[in-house]
């Protein structure tokens, strides 16, 4: 599945884009899947659901996933880097809909990040 041509555009700067990732990323894109895979518990909204690796934020545990079986749905997950299924409402779901939604609440926390700098 490949994501729409638009997504490079529109996410702050320090998100790196899986299909074309930045040039100083040193994360492995495959192991993001993985390590969504191993925090996700039976309970967990997403467990078994196929996702498909889109972005993740270079310095933050923040990574934005498309659903494979709905691929205009997307969903930014806090992943906890452990390594092992979490408790309860970990990793947590930041924001889940559209592309735009996604660029809304990225722009939504870019105008936070500008306002706490003022």
């Amino acid at each position: 599945m490949n994501p729409p041509k638009s997504f490079p555009y529109g996410l702050p700067e320090w998100w790196c884009m899986a299909s074309d990732p930045n040039p100083g990323c040193d994360t492995d894109h495959d192991g993001l899947v993985t390590e969504l895979r191993a925090e996700l518990y039976p309970t967990h909204p997403l467990y078994e659901t196929s996702l498909h690796l889109v972005a993740h934020d270079i310095s933050y545990d923040d990574v934005i996933y498309q659903y494979c079986n709905d691929p205009t749905r997307f969903v930014e997950i806090h992943l906890t880097r452990s390594g092992h299924p979490e408790v309860e409402g970990c990793p947590s779901i930041v924001c889940e809909g559209s592309w735009a939604n996604i660029l809304a609440f990225q722009g939504a926390v870019m105008d936070a990040i500008h306002k706490a700098h003022r």
